[in-house]
């Protein structure tokens, strides 16, 4: 299968690159200009933005589904009430426009990563959960991921 995939420098994404080399996939990464990614055999690496229309089909030409593992990042990933690095729409944001892509060249599917509470899953999450996300970077993070799934379910794509 030909994969695209976004993210691929963060946690989830090396897990999905590794995991599709091994089973003979082959993988296009969109990744920032100054990411630090090993060219290897079945790995085409193209340095961009997801906000240039021309790399995102450059990256996603020919693929047959496109991975999201972009997320939020903080200051200090460890403290859940560090400062946000990124912008507060940064999934969501991504989502316009990766959906936007896939229709110009025709992708079918997407998978995106998000979280459980987010959506229809919050009305299950305890009040401890809830403080949490109410008092922390995180909960921004959440109320994002519920618009990017909106926006991915309100595509017409398979997702």
């Amino acid at each position: 299968m030909r994969l695209a995939i976004l993210g691929a420098t963060g946690g989830v994404g090396k897990h999905l690159v590794e995991q599709g080399l091994e089973r003979g996939h082959a993988l296009t990464l969109l990744v920032r200009a100054h990411a630090q990614v090993a060219e290897r055999p079945g790995v085409r690496v193209l340095r961009g933005s997801l906000e240039d229309a021309a790399q995102v089909d450059a990256a996603f030409e020919g693929a047959e589904a496109v991975l999201s593992c972009i997320g939020m990042q903080r200051r200090n990933p460890a403290n859940p009430w560090s400062a946000s690095l990124s912008p507060p729409d940064l999934t969501s944001a991504t989502a316009r426009l990766v959906v936007d892509g896939m229709w110009r060249q025709r992708v079918p599917r997407v998978v995106a990563v998000s979280a459980a509470g987010v959506g229809e899953s919050g009305a299950r999450l305890n009040l401890v959960m809830r403080f949490f996300l109410a008092t922390t970077m995180i909960g921004t993070a959440y109320r994002d991921l519920a618009r990017m799934e909106e926006t991915y379910a309100a595509s017409g794509l398979d997702w």
